[in-house]
Formats: structure tokens, sequence, C-alpha cells
């Protein structure tokens, strides 16, 4: 037998605002625009860790990061770009599908290179934010 249905919840209390987990100084009100946040990301950065040699190698081993981080693996962006050669595909690649939606991947590489560097200690907040630039 099923017992007497309970009086329900006061739905009118107001949960206890949690933010253990937050600090405020995580808080922010306003959005970070993604030139700012690259900006900030490589203030501290020497020059010759930003020069064009530099941004060559980082591009370059963009192209192993879904080996290297398993996230990166759900980028995906579907592609009508024709078949031919790997280099005819990258470059179709590149101009029908990163260049049309450059500044959405440009706000993702920098973000990630923002959690990088909180999160570990390397070269990978820099690579990563300086293909983001």
């Amino acid at each position: 037998m099923i017992g007497p249905i309970s009086e329900s919840p006061d739905r009118s209390a107001t949960p206890p605002l949690r933010l253990e987990a937050v600090s405020a100084g995580q808080i922010r009100s306003d959005r970070l625009d993604t030139e700012t946040l690259i900006a900030a990301l490589l203030a501290d950065v020497p020059a010759e860790r930003q020069s064009a040699q530099a941004v060559a190698a980082a591009l370059a081993a963009s192209k192993l990061w879904p080996k290297a981080y398993a996230f990166l693996q759900s980028w995906f962006e579907p592609s009508d770009a024709t078949p031919g050669t790997k280099k005819q595909h990258e470059e179709a690649v590149l101009r029908d599908i990163i260049l049309a939606r450059r500044v959405r991947w440009a706000e993702r590489l920098a973000w990630t290179a923002k959690a990088a560097g909180d999160e570990v200690e390397g070269e990978e907040c820099i690579a990563f934010a300086l293909v983001a630039r």
C-alpha cells in the first residue's frame, strides 16, 4: 500500500547560493573578447617565442593536436571539400571551412589556451594562443 502524499515542499523558498567552488576573481560580468584574451595570454611571452618561426612551428604542430588531445576530435566540422590530394583537401578546408569560421575557431583556441594555462605547465597554452592569433 502506498502511504499518504506528503505536503509538497515550499517552492517559494530560495535555495542557498553556493559558490564555494568559484572564487570572486573567476566571476565576470563582462564578456572578454577574443583579441583581448589572446593579448593577455601572450603578454608575458618573450618576443622570440612569438616570432614568425614560432608561429609556423605552432601551426605545423597543430596538425597533430587531434591525436595528442582527444577532446579536439569532437571539434568536427562537416566539409563539402572535394576529394583530391591531401594538399588539395587541406587547402579546401582552409579556404571553405576555416576562413568562414575564423572568429569562432580563434575563440575556441584562445579559451583552450586559457584553460591549458590554468591547468598545466608547458608550452600548450602558448601554442594554442599563437594559432588562435
